[in-house]
């Protein structure tokens, strides 16, 4: 990062006109600014007058480093230094990426071959091509930090030989003095074998239970083996979205009909009930690898929208049960695999500590019985099919998450555990790091890889490609009251996108066409949102008691996903007005030029005679004519809602073509090593 200290290095260097060492932080900026972009860092050291270091030095930095294929020394060294202070818990992260084929000459040796870190001669006529980069990391499961510890580049390996190295790399991490109690993987045949050659059993003995951990063969201590939750997600998806049907252990249907039934009531409402289902999520063939679009069918979300609509009599909805329960089970089990801090408020997504031991224990046992239920609709479980692993690796990963933390807690007195540590994204994010070095080229050859290795062994300031999961409609920033000139409740008056509103009769735009039960759900929905959004804006405290409920009234879709009592419920006020605003909204055309304003001036024509927000008027008494507080609060919701609902609009429009092909044919490049 560019602190002031570096800042300071870069202005004694430049004011001495002599020679001085480079920093550590100068070091770490440059190398930093120049794995991301050669130009850029070109742009800034002519910009410095040539302080920075040129680029040959900085290869020569990199040279310090062995990056060739194999176990990497100068990694473990980096891990003792640090066993040496601490308890370091590690898990073992193991994935494989594609690289190109291609033999390259560097001046001194080839590179393209398989190597598994020995030095290969190239006087075999059968030398085999590389196809993958086999890498193995450790992720402090009590600290913050990740470290590639090794790569092997590979045409394909049996279970034994990744057996081999796994022994190996525990042998190497013994050394350093770092534990490791867990080893996660993706549920490739290959990595289950690899494990049963240490000892593991994932098929069912002669009592019916299978183990999923091993002894450490170089301490004697327990290991915790984790499916990656975040494949085994994508698995339990591809099961219901192919087969289309399973069953409870209480013969309840859960069917991929109903997720499609549910996606076509928002598409043809024009509202979505607090979803992100799309035709993406729907038609995701071309897109199995998207984990974001699993979590997102399977989650609570999915299973409120299917009780609400439920809750409206929707007859297509009657037999929605099964399904609900299926998904919420789903998204707890994934949330609590998948926790990234201590606190939040979902319950399920907590770190597991003490306090929340118990609960997790409790759910782990029902979420088993509810798996090892479910059969298909030839009578048979799913847990005996083979389409076992995804649902198999969620169960076991609970339970073993729930035995690894009672072993670190006692064994070393950790307070809690965040279950992120044990996914496998920070290999996946360490793979987009490693093809985001290549530019527009995104498969890298094996000289390549080894080089960008080398890059990322040497510091921890690269990220990967980052992929936002929602877009921030609203400006979230903080306006003040102007006390001079008119009193406006917001610092400026050309930001109207973000205030709020509160009760309104219901006998106002009685000539408008009444909106269905679901979308006026759905507007009392979002009128909570808007409250939420334009609390933050408008600094009159005299106004903030009129936008939320005082009745203790709330739609239903409010009800079903308000788990723990943490949103928003709005005034009678804010929902009338939200849902008027919603009617005139869809009596126009609203991809017409300077729709928005005519929409507003309808509104507002029509409703400033009615008793709204009436209990501020006398709170707007002395105020300016026509700019008052009350005028200001129905201006600011009505275009707050708008803008979200302009938003929606230009994000739903029909497309020409229904589905996307580009991620398929990316990773089909990718696979065929091209």
């Amino acid at each position: 990062s560019f602190s002031s200290d570096t800042l300071r290095s870069l202005v004694e260097r430049t004011m001495s006109g002599q020679k001085i060492p480079f920093t550590s932080e100068m070091r770490k900026f440059a190398i930093t600014l120049q794995f991301y972009s050669s130009r850029a860092y070109e742009y800034v050291r002519k910009s410095f007058k040539n302080v920075l270091p040129h680029q040959k030095t900085i290869t020569k930095w990199y040279k310090v480093i062995n990056g060739n294929p194999g176990f990497t020394s100068e990694a473990f060294e980096c891990i003792k230094a640090k066993a040496i202070d601490c308890t370091v818990v590690c898990n073992i992260v193991i994935d494989e990426m594609s690289i190109r084929e291609q033999i390259e000459w560097d001046g001194n040796k080839m590179h393209g071959f398989v190597d598994m870190g020995s030095n290969i001669s190239i006087d075999d006529d059968n030398l085999v091509h590389a196809k993958n980069a086999l890498v193995f990391m450790a992720v402090g499961a009590n600290g913050h930090w990740k470290m590639p510890i090794g790569y092997f580049l590979i045409g394909g390996l049996n279970g034994s030989e990744r057996g081999n190295l796994l022994n190996k790399c525990l042998q190497l991490m013994a050394n350093t003095g770092a534990k490791v109690h867990s080893i996660t993987f993706d549920g490739a045949y290959s990595n289950a074998t690899m494990c049963k050659y240490l000892g593991a059993t994932f098929d069912k003995n002669k009592e019916g239970e299978n183990n999923f951990s091993i002894k450490n063969p170089f301490t004697n201590e327990p290991m915790y083996i984790f499916y990656d939750p975040c494949h085994m997600l994508k698995l339990v998806r591809n099961t219901l979205g192919d087969l289309k049907c399973i069953y409870d252990g209480n013969g309840r249907s859960i069917k991929w009909d109903h997720i499609i039934q549910l996606f076509q009531k928002e598409k043809s409402e024009g509202l979505r009930a607090a979803t992100k289902l799309s035709n993406r999520h729907i038609n995701y063939y071309n897109e199995k690898m998207n984990v974001k679009l699993a979590a997102q069918v399977l989650s609570n979300s999915v299973s409120c929208a299917l009780r609400f609509c439920q809750s409206l009599g929707d007859e297509q909805f009657s037999g929605i049960d099964g399904t609900a329960v299926f998904c919420s089970m789903i998204n707890n089990a994934f949330d609590i695999l998948n926790c990234r801090s201590k606190y939040s408020k979902s319950p399920f997504n907590v770190a597991l500590d003490e306090k929340s031991y118990n609960k997790y224990k409790q759910f782990g046992i029902e979420f088993e019985n509810y798996i090892y239920s479910l059969r298909f609709e030839d009578g048979k479980t799913v847990v005996d099919s083979g389409r076992k692993t995804g649902f198999i690796g969620l169960v076991k990963a609970i339970n073993n998450l729930l035995k690894l933390y009672s072993y670190i807690h006692e064994q070393y007195s950790i307070e809690y555990l965040l279950s992120y540590k044990l996914s496998q994204d920070h290999l996946e994010t360490f793979f987009s790091s490693v093809r985001q070095k290549g530019g527009f080229n995104n498969n890298p050859t094996s000289k390549q890889f080894q080089t960008a290795y080398k890059k990322l062994l040497i510091h921890n300031e690269i990220n990967g490609s980052q992929y936002g999961n929602c877009i921030a409609i609203l400006d979230s920033t903080q306006m003040s009251v102007v006390t001079v000139g008119p009193d406006n409740i917001v610092g400026n008056e050309s930001d109207q996108e973000k205030v709020n509103t509160i009760m309104h009769d219901h006998d106002y735009f009685e000539a408008l066409k009444r909106l269905t039960p679901y979308i006026d759900d759905v507007s009392s929905y979002i009128s909570g949102f808007v409250v939420k959004k334009l609390l933050k804006k408008i600094n009159c405290k005299t106004c903030h008691p009129y936008f939320m409920d005082k009745t203790g009234h709330a739609s239903s879709l409010i009800k079903e996903k308000d788990r723990n009592n943490a949103l928003i419920k709005p005034s009678q006020d804010v929902v009338d007005l939200c849902q008027v605003t919603e009617r005139v909204f869809r009596s126009h055309n609203i991809f017409l030029p300077n729709v928005k304003q005519k929409i507003v001036t309808e509104i507002k024509r029509n409703i400033y005679s009615k008793p709204v927000f009436k209990e501020l008027n006398e709170h707007c008494t002395g105020q300016e004519l026509f700019n008052t507080h009350r005028d200001q609060v129905i201006a600011l919701i009505i275009t707050t809602y708008l803008n979200i609902r302009f938003h929606h609009a230009a994000m739903t429009k029909e497309k020409k073509r229904q589905e996307t092909m580009r991620k398929k044919y990316t990773k089909m490049i990718l696979w065929r090593n091209e």
